[in-house]
């Protein structure tokens, strides 16, 4: 079964131009090729480049290649990466997992935080709902499956309109984590209460 997978950038990636592992290590899953399940989001991920281009892919959807990443098995993979928290490694060439990117900057940072002032790993976890970002898919070592099927550019109402997504996700992103945490505190009153009170 085949699937289109999306990937932003500022011209159409052909397989001989992508080289893995590639540079980045900071990324949700380490080194990769990163592309995204849903188109908006890849266009939202590359908005404000100068010429930005979305190149459209089929691939054999092989979950006997993949590593399906879910809960705390995902944390635990995007700390490991992110904050160089664990070592880690994969013994297949296809991770899936949902996105954590921009999307989570809020939610992150306060479960980063620890403690009273932070949220948990469940409230976290939860936020991805939030997100509806949908999944990455990251080839590590090769890009077996993969073909190029499709590239277009991003500009006038299709790249107002990615604008316009990506800034309604992020308060609605806002939003939510702060009902979250609400939720684990009921009947109390946090510090953008007192501000709203004025």
């Amino acid at each position: 079964m085949s699937k289109l997978l999306y990937h932003g950038g500022d011209t159409t990636l052909t397989l001989d131009k992508i080289k893995l592992p590639g540079l980045r290590c900071d990324c949700d899953f380490g080194q990769g090729f990163y592309l995204a399940e849903q188109k908006d989001t890849a266009e939202e991920w590359i908005r404000k480049r100068k010429s930005p281009v979305i190149s459209v892919y089929e691939y054999d959807d092989d979950k006997s290649e993949q590593v399906q990443l879910q809960g705390v098995d995902w944390l635990k993979v995007v700390l490991g990466f992110r904050e160089r928290m664990f070592n880690i490694t994969f013994s297949k060439n296809v991770v899936v997992g949902a996105i954590a990117n921009d999307d989570m900057t809020v939610s992150i940072p306060a479960f980063m935080i620890g403690g009273i002032g932070g949220i948990g790993d469940t409230r976290l976890i939860k936020s991805l709902e939030y997100c509806k970002s949908g999944n990455q898919y990251v080839f590590k070592n090769n890009l077996n499956g993969l073909r190029l099927v499709d590239s277009y550019e991003l500009k006038g109402s299709n790249l107002d309109s990615a604008i316009l997504r990506h800034k309604e996700r992020r308060v609605s992103m806002h939003k939510d984590l702060l009902h979250l945490r609400k939720s684990a505190f009921e009947g109390e009153k946090f510090i953008e209460d007192y501000r709203e009170d004025g």
